[in-house]
């Protein structure tokens, strides 16, 4: 019989982490993630994140906003309060591509540190980097999933 193609979990309902982990193999992963995503936003109102609960929540920002508009949309959005951690999640978890690709794109804004909502992106480096967004956001979208998609041992957030 043909694979059938997986569901998409609708989202985070309660479960532990363990019963998310453990839907992989009747749900697609990219949905286990999101739904990892919304677990974790959650515990941080209740309790400070470990190390790897804030690289996940980093590189879900990353891959989300990548996929949906680009580097451009990852540091104008909320996301960017990642910003400054990016990089150093992508290397921890082995993703040294996305991981240079990303620093290129902080080097091209010229970013320093923590990206505000007041301080904004400034215009002029705006248009520079619409330039190179598109090229840069391609390659990493094409890297980063399946790199997610090889983590299935999450027994660091358990």
């Amino acid at each position: 019989m043909p694979n059938q193609p997986q569901e998409f979990l609708s989202g985070y309902s309660g479960e532990t982490i363990e019963e998310l982990i453990s839907k992989a193999s009747d749900y697609r992963i990219d949905s286990i993630v999101l739904a990892l995503e919304q677990a974790l936003e959650q515990l941080s109102v209740e309790r400070s994140l470990t190390t790897e609960e804030s690289i996940v929540l980093t590189i879900e920002a990353l891959e989300r906003e990548v996929n949906n508009g680009g580097y451009l949309q990852f540091f104008e959005n909320s996301s960017r309060e990642h910003a400054s951690s990016v990089v150093q999640a992508l290397k921890s978890i082995s993703c040294p591509q996305v991981a240079e690709l990303t620093q290129r794109a902080i080097a091209t804004l010229h970013i320093q540190g923590e990206i505000t909502e007041a301080a904004g992106l400034p215009h002029f480096e705006l248009l520079t980097f619409r330039k190179v967004s598109r090229v840069l956001s391609q390659s990493a979208a094409l890297i980063l999933l399946p790199r997610m998609v090889s983590l299935t041992d999450w027994s660091a957030l358990r």
